[in-house]
Formats: C-alpha cells, structure tokens, sequence
C-alpha cells in the first residue's frame, strides 16, 4: 500500500498548525512564548485523526482566549500538584496548613498516583489508591539522606488520616476543575472508610487534683491549670498574652494562637470568628496566672538574652516560647509520678475542663 504524501493545514498565522505525520497520525501545535535565547515554546500533542488534533489545538486557543491555564498532554497528577501548592496553598493558607497540604501530597499522593495524566484520573485510580492505604502495611525508609538509615513497617493508615488525604486532593482536583484542566473532580466520587468514634478520655477530680500536686513547682504548673480551668487548646494556651488578659475583671481574650512557622514561634489569627472569644476566669484560674507573672517578673532577672519577646503568658523559665513536645513529654512524666494509669495528653486536659 502506497504511503501518503503527510498533509499540512491551512491556518493563518498565530493560529498554530495541524499536520499529517509520516505514521499517519495527526501533530496540532500553537507557539505561545519564546525563552530567553529567543527560540518558541509551543503547546503540541499528538492525535489519531485530524478532527482530533483540530479540536486539541482549538481547545488550547480558547483557553489562551479566556486566560485559562493550559492543560499540557503529558502533565501528571504530580505535576499538576506541584503547581497547586505553589499557586493556591503556598502565600494563601496559614503555615501549618501549608505543611499539612504538602505533607499529603509528598507522603502519600504523588508516590502512588502521581505519574498518571491528570486528564486521565478516574474515580476508579482513587478509590484503589485509598483501598491499598487502608489494608495495606508500608515500609518507610527514616533518615534516607543521613548515614543510618532505617527501614520501619507501620501499619495501614488510619480512617481519619485517608479521610484527610482525600480531603486535600479533592481541594487540589477542583481547582483543576475550576480551571478546565478536568471535566469533572473524580475524588467526589469515591467511597471513604468509616471512622470509628472513640469515646473520649479524660481525667477524673481525683486524678486531676493529683496531676495539680505533682505539676505545682513546676514551671508548666499553671499552664495545666489554667487549660483544666478553661479547655484552651494548646495554641491558645501557650498563644496567651499579657495584653488580652484582665486580671481585675477576671477575663481573657482568645485572639492569636502560637505556632511554628519554619523553625521559629509567631503568633497567628485564629481561622474562625467562632475561635476568638472572651474568657471568664475562675478565681484559680486568675491566681495561677498572678503566680506566673511573678514568676517571669523573678526569671527575667536572671535572663542572659532577650526574654520574652512575644509577651507570652506562659514561657520557660529562659522566656523562651513554649514546644508542644516538650509539654506532653512533661505531662506523661507527671501522670507517671502521679500514678494515672491513663495516656496524658495535653488535649486530654481540655476534655477532662469540658466534663
């Protein structure tokens, strides 16, 4: 059978081209930029028919028209993600939240479908990667870069932590979606394991007074306090400052929330109207905080730096900002002194306030 001569179509200038390869096949491809030694960088594709290539070309065209992104041919999930991060997490949501997001996608998301063509992920590829999380055991390299180097299995993931994958691929496929990279958000579409609700642990009277008696001299002493006084979270609790506390009016104001933002403390907003709110303070609550401004106004004396510097309510005895870790490792340590048989947590005192 005699080859065809491959055919070129007839479009006027900047409207790209559509042309028969020597396979048969159809090449579309459109200029849209040139780099810095001045050569093009052109979208392009390849197609079975010329109808094909025609509407694929027209496709990006209409895109450039409304400007839209343009979706690549051979743009992965992966990809696609790494450009969501950058373009709609990153600047836009809160540190934490950041580090949440991309900690989802690097973990879990990308190693098991991030090569696959983002204009090509079906409900179905979810839903096998959610299913292989859920019953399946990992093998997790620790420290890969370092000398030693430590091969650990964890078990599948829980209920709650698949939920949250899906949540943040599902936010990072309807951008996709709200961009026309896709028709449709395929995670929308999957099944999601049952999260079994624990009931939750708290203290008893008891168990908290004794809590109190061992923490007392400590310097976390009125922290657990306070938080047993008022359910703060941990973020509001170690966030607290000085100016939006009134001891004469027995008040405080939940307003900001301490965080760790690339290796250093600052204080945050809080995400929602509902989350800043005015205190009413017991009159234990209101002493704990007297004897902790008297404990800094006694530290401070002796502080060889800056102490301080956030006005915190609640700072190591250097003036230094709270650590979480080092706050539940000082609470599992007290409960064992205190002979509570019960897994102490710092979120455990805001359940035990809320009883």
């Amino acid at each position: 059978m005699k080859r065809t001569k491959p055919r070129k179509s007839t479009r006027r200038s900047g409207q790209g081209s559509v042309y028969q390869r020597a396979d048969g096949r159809w090449g579309w491809g459109i200029t849209h930029s040139y780099n810095e030694v001045g050569n093009p960088v052109r979208y392009q594709g390849i197609k079975t028919t010329q109808a094909d290539a025609i509407k694929a070309l027209n496709d990006v065209i209409t895109r450039q028209s409304l400007g839209v992104p343009v979706m690549e041919e051979k743009q992965t999930v992966g990809t696609f993600l790494e450009s969501w991060l950058k373009e709609s997490v990153q600047g836009k949501k809160a540190p934490k939240t950041v580090r949440f997001y991309e900690q989802m996608v690097r973990l879990y998301i990308v190693p098991e479908i991030g090569k696959i063509a983002l204009g090509k992920l079906t409900a179905q590829h979810i839903q096998s990667f959610l299913n292989k999380l859920a019953s399946d055991r990992r093998v997790v390299v620790r420290n890969p870069t370092g000398k030693v180097k430590e091969v650990v299995e964890l078990d599948p993931l829980t209920p709650q932590t698949i939920r949250h994958i899906r949540a943040v691929l599902r936010s990072a496929l309807n951008t996709a979606w709200k961009w026309n990279l896709i028709r449709e958000n395929p995670a929308r579409m999957v099944d999601l394991p049952k999260v079994e609700h624990k009931e939750a642990v708290y203290l008893t009277p008891e168990e908290a007074q004794a809590l109190l008696v061992v923490a007392k001299d400590h310097y976390l002493g009125n922290l657990i306090l306070l938080t047993l006084h008022t359910g703060l979270r941990l973020g509001e609790a170690t966030g607290l400052t000085w100016e939006n506390i009134d001891v004469e009016a027995k008040s405080a104001l939940v307003r900001v929330q301490l965080q760790r933002v690339e290796g250093e403390f600052t204080l945050r907003e809080l995400k929602t109207g509902s989350s800043r709110r005015s205190l009413i303070l017991t009159t234990e609550a209101v002493e704990a905080l007297k004897a902790q401004r008297a404990n800094q106004l006694l530290w401070s004396r002796f502080a060889e730096t800056e102490f301080n510097s956030l006005n915190l309510c609640f700072t190591t005895p250097e003036g230094r900002p709270l650590d979480p870790k080092l706050i539940d490792k000082h609470l599992k340590a007290f409960a064992t002194k205190a002979k509570i048989e019960k897994v102490i947590g710092f979120h455990k005192l805001r359940h035990t306030a809320g009883t």
